[in-house]
């Protein structure tokens, strides 16, 4: 859902360009493998058309604020940082 924000920078009217998913580069040799096999991360990106600003912001669809993925295997919608689904213990 696109959001009517206006850049800091210079006011002007920012354009919602989209909604992707954001993943982590990992480190190979200090990265959290758990981290780096659980997916991306669904980010809103706006655009400001007069200074070329982009701003990203998480989706709304988060109840508490936190980033949410859905588990492959049961479906549960669970916090994005979980190593392991709580309902069927599937690893990511």
């Amino acid at each position: 859902m696109a959001n009517q924000l206006n850049c800091l920078r210079c006011g002007a009217g920012m354009r919602f360009m989209g909604r992707d998913k954001l993943q982590r580069r990992p480190n190979l040799l200090l990265s959290d493998l758990t981290f780096a096999l659980a997916g991306g991360m669904e980010i809103d990106i706006y655009s400001c058309p007069k200074c070329g600003k982009i701003e990203l912001f998480q989706p709304e669809a988060a109840s508490d604020g936190l980033a949410q993925k859905q588990c492959p295997v049961c479906g549960a919608v669970i916090d994005f940082d979980y190593g392991r689904c709580p309902h069927c213990k599937h690893e990511f």
